[in-house]
């Protein structure tokens, strides 16, 4: 039962974090630079490493369509816990949802027949 509302408190504690963030807080290159490592260098590296591995196609897609997913809301709470710059951590967390809005739909089309067709091993 406690379990249950760990996703509502996450994204409570997601929210607050957000609304007492400004414009000037915001570490564009930091944050910049954890964008592109996880939505774009991540999907690559494991195109890459799928490529080696003995499992149907079905599971090389998912494995390649999980390292594309945006940071998880959790990495806010943990970040807040334990207070390792929650601010960074949530506007990373914020602009790589809104970003996954671009970035998902290419690597789902990605992950369709044509190109993974070289994956079939």
């Amino acid at each position: 039962m406690i379990g249950d509302s760990s996703i509502p408190v996450i994204m409570l504690i997601l929210g607050m974090q957000l609304a007492t963030l400004h414009i000037r807080q915001i570490e564009v290159a930091k944050i910049s630079f954890a964008l592109v490592v996880r939505l774009m260098v991540s999907p690559l590296w494991a195109l890459l490493l799928v490529y080696f591995m003995p499992i149907d196609l079905m599971a090389k897609k998912i494995l390649i369509v999980l390292a594309a997913m945006p940071t998880a809301a959790n990495t806010t709470l943990i970040s807040v816990q334990f207070n390792t710059k929650p601010q960074l951590v949530s506007s990373a967390t914020f602009f790589s949802t809104v970003l996954s809005l671009i970035t998902l739909p290419i690597v789902l089309m990605l992950v369709q027949p044509p190109v993974m067709n070289l994956l079939a091993i």
